[in-house]
């Protein structure tokens, strides 16, 4: 799949906040490092994409309106919410079955990091009360996808010995040197499983 690189403006006001954030930050693996970059605009991925009769869309959490935290600093998650549906023609013959566990979900992060995913019973356990409820509740469910849209939330672990993170901005540690970019300019890249032949879906993320 072919993807444009749209122009990005640099990130913008997050330094001097996210240098606040990493000198008050107690973790020895984010002590002692260079902050450095961006080097480059970061491209902006589309965040809507259409293999065959397969529509895949992701956006951001309101992570405050659904667990009245913000999981990335708290927490060293980076929720999104996955839309996917079928749509075309021929989406009444086709029977696709998504399944949430065989995705093989992967976030490609602008310096070239991945983040691997996390189950939802995994993030609940971080949680407590209402909080770790949604956790579950709004998980991105298995099962045939229709013409309705199939939306949910999917997890993504930044490990806290290599990454400091609010919100949508980041520093990403690599041999004591800290790059610092928009987790929003990542690309999502999960796999389906159409009609016994493993289709990779590339999406950008929707702020």
């Amino acid at each position: 799949m072919r993807i444009p690189h749209p122009r990005l403006p640099l990130l913008r006001a997050t330094g001097a906040a996210l240098l606040a954030l990493l000198a008050a930050c107690s973790s020895d693996g984010l002590k002692g490092v260079d902050i450095v970059g961006p080097s480059r605009n970061f491209p902006r991925f589309p965040s809507q994409a259409i293999e065959g009769i397969v529509y895949v869309q992701a956006r951001l959490a309101d992570q405050q309106k659904l667990f009245d935290a913000d999981l990335v600093a708290e927490h060293g998650v980076f929720p999104l919410v996955l839309t996917l549906q079928l749509k075309g023609q021929g989406q009444s013959e086709r029977q696709i079955r998504l399944e949430p566990e065989r995705l093989n979900l992967r976030m490609y992060l602008p310096d070239g990091g991945v983040l691997a995913p996390l189950s939802h019973e995994e993030v609940a356990a971080k949680l407590e009360g209402q909080a770790a409820a949604n956790a579950s509740s709004s998980a991105l469910r298995g099962g045939l996808l229709g013409t309705e849209a199939n939306r949910g939330l999917v997890y993504f672990r930044l490990d806290p010995q290599s990454y400091e993170a609010s919100g949508r901005n980041a520093l990403h540690v690599v041999d004591g040197r800290a790059t610092r970019f928009d987790l929003a300019n990542s690309l999502l890249a999960f796999d389906i499983n159409v009609e016994d032949e493993i289709q990779t879906f590339f999406v950008g993320i929707e702020r």
